[in-house]
């Protein structure tokens, strides 16, 4: 060993080495380094947990706005059916109720007509049975030789003749000719032809009694047709009545679904565009999340590598070598010659020092 000549310099033991504070400016920034880390730390794992949360409600969302169109879908579709229904059940009733008011205009008509016929029928009979009955008893008055007033019998001639005008084809024959005979002779003649008056007023009588009968048998069956009639009227009216309830309820339930239907649309159109911004936020949110976690993955890393740094840093100085040679740096003012080793351990120290000031500065 080579001998060096040294100068001492005093030393003051209580004062802290430059070392030491290197050394203390490390564990500062240890602890600093890692109460940064647990705090971003905190943060991460909230927002961590909020990205779990919120993907789970937004996958919920995403399942029940599907189940929820397809329910709408489904009702969207039994509307439609319900309706085709109801408006196939609504044309269906309104033609009965054509049918009906055109049957009930038929039946009314047709009972008009008849009505109209047996009143004028009947107004003939009864003229007929007033003129027979007169002229019986006019007649029966020249049989006993008292004829009556001449201006009389020839009223009764007038009456008798369009009486035996309006005789049915069934009651022509000898009869009618024989009274037509007799009301063809003069008023005054009638005193002459008292024996063939008899048989005139039986005929006569005969024709009373007949068009008497006509008369009871038509008004009876006009009273009978009245009756049927009414009947008839009664019952479709009774039917028009049912059918116009029912049709008023088709027409109510079809209102009620079409405003279904038009609200089961808007709903499912607005269920779409909800569903359509759940999976956008829910694909935006994962990618957000994913993003965000790759990155945090990178900064702790990089933080626990800044860590591994500074703890091999105060490693390094801290250790009794570490100190020995930098007391005995400060001890020797010129140090003429050194050992290969110590050289190198300086080396590595502050290559290591330089490395981890870079990276924090980073």
């Amino acid at each position: 060993m080579r001998v060096a000549l040294l100068t001492l310099l005093p030393l003051q033991a209580a004062a802290a080495s430059p070392v030491d504070k290197v050394v203390e400016l490390l564990k500062e920034m240890e602890t600093k380094i890692e109460k940064d880390g647990a705090a971003e730390q905190k943060v991460f794992d909230k927002y961590a947990c909020w990205c779990e949360k919120t993907t789970a409600r937004k996958a919920e969302d995403i399942k029940d706005g599907r189940q929820m169109i397809s329910g709408l879908q489904n009702h969207i579709l039994s509307s439609k059916g319900k309706l085709e229904s109801l408006a196939a059940a609504i044309a269906e009733l309104e033609a009965e109720i054509k049918s009906n008011n055109e049957s009930q205009k038929k039946a009314t008509n047709i009972r008009e007509k008849e009505n109209a016929e047996f009143q004028a029928n009947a107004g003939e009979l009864q003229e007929a049975i007033g003129a027979l009955d007169k002229a019986i008893r006019v007649l029966s008055g020249a049989g006993t030789g008292s004829p009556g007033n001449p201006s009389e019998l020839a009223q009764v001639q007038k009456t008798l003749r369009s009486v035996i005008e309006s005789v049915p084809g069934s009651m022509a024959g000898e009869k009618v000719s024989a009274v037509r005979q007799f009301i063809n002779r003069k008023p005054t003649e009638f005193i002459q032809y008292a024996p063939q008056s008899a048989t005139v007023q039986g005929i006569l009588k005969d024709m009373y009694d007949t068009f008497t009968l006509n008369l009871e048998e038509s008004s009876a069956t006009e009273a009978s047709k009245q009756g049927m009639y009414e009947d008839y009227m009664h019952s479709k009216i009774k039917e028009l009545t049912e059918l116009t309830d029912v049709l008023s309820k088709r027409e109510v339930s079809q209102a009620e679904a079409k405003k279904s239907l038009a609200m089961a649309q808007q709903e499912r159109e607005d269920a779409i565009e909800l569903l359509e911004g759940d999976m956008q936020f829910f694909k935006d949110t994962k990618a957000s999340c994913h993003r965000k976690a790759t990155d945090w993955a990178e900064r702790s890393r990089l933080r626990d590598e800044e860590l591994d740094g500074v703890k091999k840093a105060i490693e390094i100085l801290d250790s009794e070598e570490a100190k020995k040679l930098f007391e005995s740096a400060t001890s020797t003012f010129i140090q003429l010659a050194s050992t290969d080793a110590a050289a190198a351990r300086r080396a590595a120290v502050l290559k290591t020092l330089a490395d981890r000031a870079r990276r924090t500065q980073l």
